[in-house]
């Protein structure tokens, strides 16, 4: 296992936010290990759908910094990712719920000039992201729950 692996966490920031133009999603990174900063370039973002039993890769809107060497040392570095979802039915695994991935892939260093020992790290986050097309009244009659049963805007899934 690469030193830099045990000291850097790579995870989402809660849930998706929806907004006028689609969902937001971030990521974060966090060193474990402050006292010896870390160097990343990236990530490479993607989000995907299920739709016919297949991952359907959607576009996606990743911030200008994605692209530069940036240190992550005592605070959390986060990455927003914007993507929008199209028109049409999905795979539902869970009624009501959009199966997403969320995937990112960053090369890591000890050293911001891209010298020494580099690897690469790449992750993939799944949840079921409520249909914004329907209602929570719709999405609670479809899998049978009750009329007072939250009905929250994502679920997360364990990594598969």
């Amino acid at each position: 296992m690469q030193p830099g692996i045990r000291r850097l966490g790579l995870r989402p920031r809660g849930p998706p936010r929806h907004g006028p133009d689609g969902f937001t999603a971030t990521l974060f990174l966090e060193n474990f290990r402050p006292e010896r900063p870390l160097h990343v370039l990236g990530p490479a973002t993607g989000v995907a759908v299920q739709r016919d039993g297949r991952w359907e890769s959607l576009p996606t809107g990743a911030s200008q910094a994605a692209r530069d060497i940036r240190r992550v040392g005592a605070d959390r570095l986060f990455m927003p990712i914007s993507f929008a979802l199209p028109a049409g039915p999905y795979d539902e695994l869970l009624r009501g719920y959009i199966h997403v991935r969320i995937s990112a892939s960053l090369v890591v260093g000890d050293r911001d000039d891209g010298t020494g020992d580099l690897f690469e790290r790449s992750d993939a986050y799944y949840v079921y992201l409520r249909d914004p097309r329907l209602t929570e009244d719709a999405i609670r009659a479809a899998n049978g729950w009750g009329a007072k049963a939250a009905v929250p805007l994502w679920i997360p899934m364990p990594a598969h």
